[in-house]
């Protein structure tokens, strides 16, 4: 049988009437291995400043448990459909290399790093136990439950903000694009 190569992966067919499946053994490992490289990364020094406060093996799984809930949630994005259409819009998968790429360079900084995860770090001890401030200091009875909360939490405000940024680089990279055309001209398809 003779396969279109033009096809998307998901349409091409071994045999008639089975669906050949985007997501291989090898590709789920190489997605899986890039969100845990960029999740290590980013949270490098959220997580050593929790290891500072709080250094008992119950509350570094939970922070440790708190990365992995990111490191599979980014790897169910990118294997799902709706990723692979969003992907290929116009100016996205540009936005989504800067925006990631600005967050392990600003994680790999370390004075911008610190400011940048400690107020979202106190922002999150705030949000998820108000009235224990006192206890976030790292003394024994923070368990592992409310440092998984707290590392959800930052994680999920870390990821706000790195949306917020994204965003303002898609509308950058699509005026830059705009510019482009304008200058250029109308093409023989557009006159």
């Amino acid at each position: 049988m003779h396969l279109n190569p033009y096809s998307p992966p998901e349409l091409a067919t071994a045999e008639p009437g089975v669906v050949k499946s985007f997501l291989t053994s090898r590709r789920l490992l190489t997605i899986v291995a890039r969100w845990t490289l960029i999740c290590a990364v980013s949270a490098g020094p959220s997580f050593f400043w929790g290891c500072v406060l709080h250094h008992q093996a119950p509350q570094v799984t939970g922070m440790l448990c708190g990365i992995l809930v990111f490191i599979l949630g980014y790897t169910w994005i990118e294997c799902s459909p709706v990723y692979r259409r969003v992907i290929r819009w116009p100016h996205v998968r540009t936005t989504v290399w800067i925006g990631y790429g600005t967050r392990l360079a600003i994680s790999i900084i370390f004075p911008i790093a610190i400011f940048v995860d400690g107020l979202l770090g106190v922002c999150s001890m705030t949000i998820v136990q108000p009235s224990s401030m006192g206890e976030m200091r790292g003394e024994a009875d923070v368990g592992f439950l409310l440092v998984f909360l707290t590392t959800v939490v930052q994680g999920i405000l870390l990821n706000l903000v790195l949306f917020a940024y994204m965003s303002l680089v898609w509308c950058l990279v699509w005026m830059i694009a705009q510019l482009v055309r304008w200058t250029r001209g109308p093409t023989l398809a557009e006159a």
